[in-house]
């Protein structure tokens, strides 16, 4: 819609002639021409691939809605971990790659004598489920973020916490599909509306599910602080959100964290940002404006968890190693430094 407004706004048509009228961005510019009096004309109205292609995008995005739904509520469950006194991290992992940050902390701090605790989002992925296995094993409790939701609590949305939840958006969507809405901004509240119904009765259903699932999860683990790997899933956003409503810390360490040509903002649910180092923290504060104080350098876990070269041996064919220009820090310090912000 904006792109469309801008157009029509800077060129002033006396006349709009749209293709199909079909796709989205030429019904906005039709509902903004109209609005403006412009006259508007269909060249094709008969284009019957154009119709026919916007219908399947549509039964499409129907189609992976109710796909992500079934998902969720089919994915297999087991009994929650126990109740435990002692002071609990709560790792949250959505990715297999996620656990070369995750394993070496999660081990760390067992062997500081506290209790780490990883949930994973619940998404069919076998290499995911081997590292939580591997966690399990070596005896580090891990498991799936759905635990916490029975399916027949997922089953059932219109009760308790997900059924408020669910009358609160639809209250919005009454709200914003108004008479009042329809009259402050007619080309808006056309294009919105069908897309409104669609993300209240389909879309919203898994994020509330993931969000019931997170505050039961937390309420059961009560843990001391919790540590992301990113915030764009939604498990990870979701306990990160929940733990901040209770008060609880939420720490962001990414040991691939770069950055790249389109940065998002990192603390948008972190209380605390931990990057490998001091290149990003500065180019963070430079470009964010984000606190000195609430960024720390912890090195990289993964790196410091590899085995000496001796013990590897040398390597078939490779380069003869570049000699660092400053020493090394000692294997371990890094780590020691990590521990200590994740229980203080």
């Amino acid at each position: 819609m904006g792109i469309a407004e801008l157009v029509v706004a800077r060129t002033a048509p006396q006349r709009v002639v749209l293709v199909s009228g079909a796709s989205v961005l030429e019904r906005a510019a039709r509902l903004i021409a109209e609005s403006r009096n412009v006259p508007v004309t269909v060249g094709a109205p008969r284009f019957v691939a154009a119709r026919a292609y916007a219908r399947f995008w549509r039964l499409l995005q129907i189609r992976d809605d109710k796909l992500r739904i079934r998902d969720v509520l089919e994915f297999p469950r087991s009994e929650p971990a126990p109740r435990s006194d002692l002071p609990r991290i709560l790792f949250v992992t959505c990715r297999a790659r996620h656990h070369f940050v995750v394993d070496p902390l999660a081990h760390a701090v067992r062997a500081a004598g506290a209790l780490p605790h990883v949930l994973a989002a619940p998404v069919d992925d076998a290499e995911l489920h081997a590292r939580l296995d591997g966690l399990v094993r070596s005896g580090i409790p891990a498991e799936y973020l759905s635990n916490y939701l029975p399916p027949r609590d997922a089953r059932a949305p219109s009760s308790g916490a997900i059924g408020r939840s669910f009358a609160g958006c639809g209250d919005a969507s009454r709200a914003a599909t108004s008479s009042r809405a329809r009259a402050e901004d007619p080309v808006c509240h056309a294009l919105a509306t069908p897309l409104l119904r669609d993300t209240v009765e389909r879309s919203l259903l898994v994020p509330l599910l993931v969000q019931e699932a997170a505050s039961r999860a937390l309420e059961h683990l009560r843990p001391s602080a919790v540590v992301i790997t990113s915030n764009r899933r939604y498990a990870e956003r979701a306990l990160a959100l929940a733990a901040r409503a209770q008060g609880i810390p939420v720490l962001m360490f990414s040991g691939t964290l770069l950055m790249g040509r389109d940065p998002y903002e990192f603390l948008d649910v972190a209380s605390r940002l931990l990057v490998i180092g001091d290149h990003l923290r500065e180019e963070i504060i430079r470009q964010q404006g984000i606190r000195a104080d609430r960024i720390s350098v912890v090195g990289d876990p993964a790196l410091e968890c590899r085995p000496p070269d001796s013990a590897r041996g040398p390597a078939q064919g490779s380069r003869p190693a570049l000699r660092p220009r400053r020493r090394a820090p000692h294997r371990g310090v890094h780590l020691e430094v990590r521990v200590a912000l994740l229980l203080g």
